[in-house]
């Protein structure tokens, strides 16, 4: 997925916190992952930022992606980049084979609630 984010003259961006959640069942013996990666256009992919959840489990889950200050990369200064968001979602069935298990990036309620924090700072 490819986000456009409007920069003010002057400024530029870094992805901060990314906040994920969504509903998984997994039997016992099988484990999930979410994984995410991010880069600007341009650029090549960041490191990807891995989540696991193992069975038995059957519920909502919620993981969040931080970076430390230091770790942030910024887009360039007076261009525009798109800002590319690969995500994943994983489940082995391991020792649980023969059962269902399965992960999804939304809630009970149907709804994506996938929340994006920004760095900002000026261009000098």
């Amino acid at each position: 997925m490819g986000l456009r984010v409007r920069v003010p003259h002057g400024f530029t961006f870094a992805i901060a916190q990314v906040d994920y959640r969504g509903f998984a069942h997994l039997a016992p013996g099988a484990t999930g992952t979410q994984l995410a990666g991010y880069y600007f256009q341009g650029n090549s992919e960041t490191d990807r930022l891995r989540h696991s959840f193992g069975g038995p489990f059957s519920d909502n889950w919620q993981t969040t992606d931080l970076k430390e200050v230091a770790e942030l990369v910024f887009a360039p200064c007076g261009e525009e980049r798109i800002l590319n968001v690969n995500t994943e979602l994983r489940v082995n069935a391991g020792s649980s084979a023969g059962t269902t298990s399965f992960m999804a990036m939304d809630s009970a309620d149907q709804s994506i609630k996938t929340k994006y924090r920004f760095a900002w700072k000026t261009c000098f």
